[in-house]
């Protein structure tokens, strides 16, 4: 499944694609204003709708400040004890629990299979009350 918002409105813009992209994927802007895969330490446009190849139009549900998203493909050991870390986009469809670049904070965890997260670097808005941006 990849991620998926659980709280906050749905914002879907329709955007070009310059890559192709998976259904649950994060995603970001390039250079040009097309929509790519989203990579760690980047800005995070949001969440693809629908698997789209390159030069289509991908549905993007948009991410503000505020929105958690739940991701169910997590590197690392999973516990309530993470509340409050960092994770890092490791893949479009994955984060790790490691905190270089610190991409996100967990506010929440499903047992031991996925986490609930506020993004802290967003292409539209600033983080979350009491959100450092990185």
């Amino acid at each position: 499944m990849a991620f998926r918002k659980t709280y906050g409105g749905r914002h879907v813009m329709a955007i070009p694609s310059a890559a192709t992209l998976v259904a649950g994927g994060l995603a970001q802007y390039d250079e040009g204003g097309d929509v790519i895969v989203a990579v760690t330490a980047k800005g995070v446009l949001g969440i693809n709708m629908a698997a789209e190849t390159s030069s289509t139009v991908a549905d993007i549900d948009v991410l503000y400040p505020g929105d958690i998203v739940y991701c169910d493909s997590v590197t690392g050991t999973i516990a309530a004890t993470e509340i409050g870390n960092e994770v890092d986009i490791s893949s479009e469809v994955a984060v790790t629990l490691t905190e270089s670049n610190g991409d996100a904070i967990i506010v929440g965890v499903d047992g031991t299979t996925g986490v609930y997260l506020v993004f802290k670097n967003l292409a539209f808005g600033s983080p979350g009350a009491g959100l450092e941006t990185t």
